[in-house]
């Protein structure tokens, strides 16, 4: 059994982040973490090149693959950003960092002055061209495994693990594996008194609503690494075929929505394109919405891209309103820890524009439950919806638009709580919009047999 890492204080956990970084990778993770507040002390530190808004104040935020933002705690001017932390946490980075000297120093100095780095997906492809990872086991994605090599010759590449533990570095595959790694690396070093790694795991699961691997070598989709090259045609077809991996991931015990994903992910991306054209998707969200189920469900529908548009959209109290704070009109606070997302736009945005939206997707949040104001604006929104197909939300958010019980909306998807509740969701709506269409000319001849829809 690990050695539990002892502190007379919390442990201070930085999630280093950078434009274009995976907002899944950060969330998801981040989110396991702030299950634990007694424990950690959690910042974002962004090694971006720092920008201030106009007037010289706050750090602009910075953005996610999908276009949400993270208002960062610190960036690299801070001088005590580099050794202030005990772990780094490093979701999927853009590899352009490691041509910025400010940022290859700042992580070179934080990792350094850490007791354990965090990599997620691509990220150990990072720590490998900073050399290090030199003589230590480590994983990645598969998207592009063998070109990992090529980022780190010196490593022992092992793309059989789901995870790997290489003592102060621990690396992940992509995607959820990060959440994997994550609850294990608390579980070994961070338990209290008499707890066991068991029951840590266990509530975990318990809080997030996602079922985790036993260990590294429990992997639900093992296969052969990708190919070494990479193109944005390779991507495109990787992306497609991860959803259903992606969710598999996550719920790998249970086969049967596991292979609902797989087998109507086509007909959906067919029905989109044969009916609209390009599906618009509004992700509605409040303070306190839970960071797992937003984390999986809106990547799920982002990363059907090429015929989705998915916007992220905040709904604020009058309260929160009132703050003329720059981008605050689109910020919303996740539950745990009351980290602050500044999403694609706001209800202002959403209203003008509700003639166009396909689907409209309602995260639980803790604001909207108890706001008659915000209710009404929503139904207001939906009655406004000319092409809307579905609309996905919880049971008791459903039951307070009038609009969806007069039956305006063809197709409504009950949203349940947590991350098997995103991915169920998903599925159905997925099954439900399925329609013959012109069949896709993607070949998958490349991907691997185990990951292929």
């Amino acid at each position: 059994m690990a050695e539990v890492t002892r502190l007379n204080r919390k442990c201070r956990v930085a999630f280093i982040i950078d434009n274009w970084f995976d907002g899944y990778d950060f969330l998801s993770t981040y989110a396991i973490f702030a299950q634990f507040p007694d424990r950690f002390d959690l910042h974002t530190v962004s090694i971006a090149e720092p920008r201030t808004t106009p007037d010289g104040g706050l750090p602009q935020p910075v953005e996610t693959l999908v276009g949400w933002s993270v208002l960062p705690d610190m960036t690299l001017d801070d001088p005590s950003a580099a050794t202030a932390h005990d772990v780094l946490v490093l979701p999927a980075l853009d590899m352009a960092c490691i041509h910025r000297p400010r940022a290859v120093k700042f992580l070179k100095a934080a990792a350094a002055a850490a007791s354990h780095t965090l990599t997620i997906c691509f990220s150990s492809a990072v720590l490998a061209e900073l050399g290090l990872l030199d003589g230590k086991e480590a994983t990645g994605t598969r998207a592009v495994f063998s070109g990992l090599h090529a980022h780190g010759p010196r490593v022992r590449w092992r793309p059989d693990r789901r995870w790997v533990d290489a003592g102060t570095i621990w690396s992940s595959s992509g995607a959820s594996a990060g959440v994997d790694m994550v609850a294990h690396f608390v579980a070994a070093r961070h338990r209290r008194g008499s707890e066991s790694p068991a029951d840590v795991l266990a509530a975990i699961e318990a809080a997030t609503g996602s079922r985790l691997a036993a260990g590294p070598d429990d992997d639900p989709f093992p296969g052969p690494a990708r190919p070494a090259w990479f193109s944005s045609t390779w991507v495109f077809r990787y992306l497609i075929d991860a959803i259903p991996a992606f969710a598999k991931a996550n719920m790998h015990q249970d086969t049967a929505i596991v292979a609902a994903l797989a087998n109507t992910l086509r007909p959906f991306s067919r029905s989109a394109r044969g009916r609209f054209g390009k599906l618009v998707t509004a992700v509605v969200a409040a303070d306190g919405v839970d960071a797992s189920a937003f984390a999986t469900l809106h990547t799920l529908l982002a990363y059907d891209f090429p015929n989705t548009s998915t916007y992220s959209v905040a709904l604020q109290t009058a309260e929160a309103a009132e703050d003329a704070e720059d981008t605050k009109e689109r910020a919303v606070h996740i539950q745990p820890s009351g980290l602050r997302l500044t999403l694609d736009h706001d209800a202002a945005w959403l209203a003008a524009r509700a003639a166009s939206v396909n689907l409209l997707v309602v995260m639980d949040s803790a604001a909207l439950r108890g706001d008659a104001a915000l209710l009404r604006a929503l139904d207001g929104i939906v009655s406004a919806a000319g092409r809307l197909e579905a609309v996905v939300a919880p049971a008791n958010v459903l039951a307070q638009l009038p609009a969806v019980a007069a039956g305006a909306v063809p197709l409504v998807v009950r949203l349940e709580p947590g991350v098997r509740g995103s991915i169920a969701a998903y599925s159905e709506l997925t099954t439900r919009l399925k329609t013959d269409g012109p069949k896709t000319s993607l070949d998958f001849s490349e991907i691997s047999p185990a990951n292929r829809p």
